[in-house]
């Protein structure tokens, strides 16, 4: 009955162990990133949020805890609620479905729409397969997005209505005019001149004189943003203009605009080329 020792056999589990705390740092690491991250980052199983972050919670207004297990058909806007799910459906089915794409998200009040930017694929999770992906809040990007489009359809009515001839040249072609640019030059549709280069209608005299122009006001170089040149029209007659020049961009590109008015002045050969 007196204990004189002990029997027993050791397992070295030093990798093991070394792995395990390689694991919960590696765990930790992931944890905090995602706790702190800008962009809302989910994982959807089963139809259900099993996983969001702060950022993907106050997104929508609601706390972690409110979204954690919910299905997240709740969460997207009704006008895109078929797509989206359709999409996740079809993912979980092994289909090659985009990565990234737009869709709404309804706020918590109910009424409120968030535009979001959502990139998403499959990963393993818990011994099954589950959806993971990000979002990113562009409510206010699309707003910008909507009233540049609206400022541009003013603008273009305004330009499209008024007498004033404009042109807008690109690389030394015209890329836009309006239908006051086209009376002016005989021409009876825009489309005749879209594509023309800019020297066809300028008349040969003051080519040289444009084109250098053009050149340096690319450049940044200080150039006149009035003056005179001859235009040359559909007939071959020519007309005297006093252009209003200036740089914008057309189509995301550098390019100059030029607002011009016809001036009486005496024209060489009785106004033919």
């Amino acid at each position: 009955g007196n204990l004189i020792g002990y029997r027993g056999a050791d397992t070295d589990i030093t990798k093991r162990k070394r792995a395990e705390d390689a694991l919960a740092e590696s765990e930790e690491k992931y944890r905090a990133l995602v706790n702190n991250i800008q962009d809302g980052v989910f994982i959807i199983q089963d139809e259900k949020l099993v996983f969001v972050n702060e950022a993907f919670a106050r997104m929508a207004g609601f706390s972690v805890e409110e979204l954690t297990g919910t299905k997240f058909q709740a969460l997207i806007a009704p006008e895109d609620l078929e797509m989206v799910v359709d999409r996740y459906r079809r993912r979980q089915a092994g289909e090659d479905m985009p990565r990234e794409y737009e869709f709404k998200v309804l706020h918590k009040d109910g009424t409120s729409r968030i535009v979001v930017n959502m990139q998403v694929g499959l990963v393993p999770y818990r011994g099954a397969v589950a959806s993971m992906g990000t979002l990113k809040d562009i409510t206010e990007r699309k707003k910008a997005e909507l009233a540049l489009r609206e400022s541009e359809d003013r603008y273009r009515s305004l330009v499209e209505l008024t007498q004033v001839p404009i042109s807008v040249i690109q690389g030394f072609v015209h890329v836009y005019v309006n239908p006051a640019y086209c009376r002016m030059l005989g021409y009876d549709d825009p489309e005749e001149l879209l594509g023309k280069p800019l020297e066809a209608t300028i008349a040969p005299a003051d080519r040289d004189m444009v084109r250098e122009r053009y050149r340096k006001r690319l450049a940044g170089l200080d150039v006149p943003s009035v003056y005179e040149l001859r235009h040359l029209r559909k007939d071959g007659s020519i007309v005297c203009v006093e252009a209003s020049v200036q740089l914008r961009e057309f189509e995301g590109r550098p390019a100059v605009q030029a607002a011009s008015r016809k001036i009486t002045k005496r024209e060489p050969n009785g106004g033919k080329q």
